[in-house]
Formats: C-alpha cells, sequence, structure tokens
C-alpha cells in the first residue's frame, strides 16, 4: 500500500506538519525533514507514523526538539 504525504509549507495552524525523510537510530535521535521547518528549540512535538514506513517506536510519541538546522531537529 502507497502512502501519499504532503505539507504545507505556509499552512494557516501551527505547529505545521513536517515531512520526515530520515531518522536516525540513537539515543538522541536526529529527524531530518522534506523542507525547513521553522520549529524554535523546545517546541513540543508529536510523531504520526504509519506501521508501513518503519520506526514505529515513536509513533504518537511527543517530544521537545533542540534544532540542529533548518531541516533537522534531534529529540530526547
Amino acid at each position: 500500500m502507497a502512502y501519499q504525504c504532503y505539507a504545507y509549507t505556509d499552512p494557516v495552524y501551527g505547529p505545521a506538519m513536517r515531512i520526515i525523510t530520515a531518522i536516525t537510530n540513537s539515543p538522541f535521535a536526529l529527524v531530518t525533514t522534506s523542507f525547513a521547518h521553522g520549529y524554535p528549540n523546545g517546541t513540543v512535538i508529536r510523531f504520526d507514523i504509519p506501521p508501513a514506513l518503519g520506526m514505529i517506536q515513536l509513533d504518537q510519541m511527543t517530544s521537545p526538539i533542540v534544532v540542529t538546522s533548518p531541516t533537522t531537529i534531534s529529540i530526547y
């Protein structure tokens, strides 16, 4: 089954949904988004990851973030 995901660059709600392109499997996971996320440090985010896409350990998890670049964040 193919999933079709999309995210608006400038949504009218916030915080904006972002599409994840990669997540490292480490104690302080590094999450890469498909375009600049725009989140400030300390934003609490929630993951919504379909089982077929892997890394289900994070599905529905919430975490404050540390911004490491315009397209990467670290979670702890």
